[in-house]
């Protein structure tokens, strides 16, 4: 097994982002999270595009093998207007107040929205700002992210 080591150039670039849709009302709420880092186990066919297509992750929607997010930096949400305009939301929204400040597992998030009629549409990911590939020679990750100055997601090639 290969692997690299994904260096941001931008500070804090790291983001995913979750998108519900309420089952009856139509309505999509997008949930972008920022990290500082992450860790990805990449195919082969996603470790030969990123080299040519100049270290762009942003083309890299499904990860599903994602092992480990770095430190949970803030979350904003998006499509939340529409529910303003629904009376039986009132009581929902006090509440993403509370899901905007803390950092709350991922899994406490989804089954939060499911308790109010939404179900998860998809998870995508984006890197933004650029990056840099760095050989990797097997330290083990959480000690090598904590060790840059600058976040770091590492991608592992598994050979797929």
């Amino acid at each position: 097994m290969g692997s690299v080591l994904i260096e941001n150039i931008a500070s804090d670039s790291f983001y995913m982002i979750f998108s519900f849709i309420h089952k009856t009302l139509n309505i999509t709420i997008d949930i972008k999270e920022k990290y500082d880092g992450g860790i990805v186990c990449l195919t082969q066919n996603q470790f030969d595009r990123l080299l040519v297509t100049d270290n762009d992750c942003n083309w890299i929607e499904n990860w599903e093998k994602l092992q480990d997010l770095g430190k949970f930096i803030s979350r904003e949400f998006s499509g939340l207007e529409s529910l303003l305009k629904i009376s039986a939301f009132e009581n929902f929204l006090p509440f993403l107040d509370e899901l905007e400040n803390y950092d709350i597992s991922n899994f406490e998030l989804i089954d939060w929205f499911s308790e109010f009629g939404f179900k998860e549409q998809g998870i995508c990911y984006e890197i933004v700002g650029g990056l840099k590939v760095l050989p990797f020679n097997g330290i083990s990750s959480t000690a090598r992210l904590r060790r840059y100055h600058t976040p770091s997601l590492k991608m592992i090639w598994n050979g797929e």
